[in-house]
């Protein structure tokens, strides 16, 4: 239950992110005919701040007890908190090319890709039946991207064109590769070590990520040029960075850090799939996009991979 109240913040998230993106992004010097990578540097600033203010808020609240572990707990939080980066950043501005449902159902493909991971990196045997859930996610994933005009309604000025078709759709399932093998090592560390240290390590990894490729896609001029002052005085940006720093960041990330290592991989990757349905509903709610038969069809696919690859759940080890 508390992994599903994650899936709830992180849902909201999809969203709200955009509109913050889409604001900052009109804040870019010569925004307008930016080429790809100065358009990508609105989602992954956001992104940075977003996890400096967190992780500034989070060593305040907790201050000396997570300076008190050894080294390891500390290379275990950075190890999670590079292939969460990693993640972030290909999600972060997959979703500045695609609508927040659309990369949230995507990103709903650790729960297929995590069977493989069993299987070629843990050595456990999987199912027939799994395998077959990995064919029916991918298949629901193909037919979601398959109609996108319907479903945009108050979205179009918020998603960029991309470079090519489906870039947003590749760097979300990208994202799902990595937050696969963030989502292993949290289950491989954190039964070690304080997920204090690991939720840190996280917010401090991102923070840096986010910000330096941000100044690196903007060529430096963002920062340089005092636009990220009248980017920070928006009030769409406020709101929604307080927001996500508050419920999808601080409070879902170290509840996942507490509560994901007491299930198995398989089992949490499945409540995770909860995620991409939170993630439209709000998107609905927003009034950002509609329900249109691809998703539905598309997302009904991926549901029923996930519910067909959870039926034999792991023991968790002891």
């Amino acid at each position: 239950m508390v992994l599903a109240l994650c899936c709830v913040f992180w849902g909201f998230s999809f969203p709200v992110n955009q509109l913050g993106i889409h604001t900052l992004h009109t804040h870019l010097p010569s925004a307008q005919s930016a080429p790809i990578w100065n358009e990508s540097s609105a989602a992954v600033t956001y992104l940075g701040w977003r996890f400096l203010i967190a992780g500034i808020i989070f060593a305040l609240a907790f201050n000396k007890p997570l300076f008190r572990s050894g080294h390891f707990a500390w290379r275990g939080g950075l190890i999670v908190g590079f292939f969460f980066s990693c993640g972030m950043l290909v999600q972060m501005v997959g979703l500045s090319f695609t609508r927040p449902s659309i990369s949230g159902f995507l990103t709903a493909l650790v729960v297929v890709f995590t069977p493989f991971a069993q299987a070629y990196l843990l050595k456990r045997p999987v199912s027939l039946a799994t395998w077959g859930a990995v064919a029916l996610a991918l298949g629901g994933a193909w037919v979601m991207t398959q109609q996108t005009g319907d479903a945009a309604a108050g979205s179009e000025a918020r998603v960029r064109i991309p470079p090519f078709p489906f870039f947003g759709e590749a760097l979300s399932i990208l994202g799902s590769v990595f937050f696969t093998i963030q989502m292993l090592a949290i289950d491989f560390y954190g039964k070690r070590d304080d997920p204090r240290q690991i939720t840190l390590a996280m917010f401090g990894v991102t923070a840096v990520v986010g910000i330096g490729a941000g100044a690196l896609f903007s060529d430096g001029s963002f920062y340089g040029s005092g636009a990220w002052l009248n980017a920070a005085a928006e009030s769409n940006v406020r709101w929604t960075l307080a927001s996500v720093i508050l419920f999808s960041t601080l409070l879902a990330m170290f509840l996942m850090n507490v509560y994901q290592p007491r299930l198995a991989p398989a089992t949490a990757s499945v409540v995770y799939c909860l995620e991409p349905v939170f993630a439209l509903s709000f998107s609905v709610l927003f009034q950002t996009e509609r329900l249109t038969v691809a998703t539905a069809i598309g997302g009904a696919c991926i549901l029923a991979a996930v519910l067909l690859a959870a039926r034999q759940e792991d023991p968790v080890p002891s």
